[in-house]
């Protein structure tokens, strides 16, 4: 009963998480981002790429291509500029208009921006010792 509670209990969490990235995503401080990204702008190229088809974004989607939670932070935006235009081992290289691959950027930046994924200090026991350790 136990793993059902833990199972339950994180799948909550990625819900949670999902909805948190959903909401907050095109929110900017800048005039340029502001003009450049609204919320359907960076949402519909993640979307009607499908990029969550392979990718993930804090463990949530595909698991063919790599987590791009902390992708910006980690490669840059030099970096995701070049693998959008010219492909990556097994991603295939997209005709993005210049302003689709600043949106997907952008969001990338801005997820980046919301945590680290995946946690560096995750216990064992995650729900604490409320339940005993089981």
């Amino acid at each position: 009963m136990v793993p059902f509670k833990r199972i339950f209990i994180l799948i909550i969490l990625n819900i949670a998480v999902a909805t948190t990235v959903i909401l907050t995503a095109g929110i900017g401080n800048d005039a340029d981002k502001d003009e450049l990204l609204n919320y359907s702008g960076e949402l519909s190229v993640w979307q009607s790429r499908n990029c969550i088809a392979c990718h993930s974004i804090f463990g949530l989607g595909g698991h063919l291509g790599p987590d791009l939670t902390n992708t910006y932070g980690e490669k840059g935006a030099a970096y995701i500029d070049f693998v959008l235009t010219n492909g990556l081992q097994n991603m295939p290289k997209f005709k993005l208009s210049q302003t689709e691959k600043k949106q997907l950027i952008l969001y990338l930046e801005h997820v980046n921006e919301l945590g680290k994924y995946p946690l560096d200090n995750f216990s064992d026991n995650p729900f604490g010792d409320y339940y005993g350790g089981q």
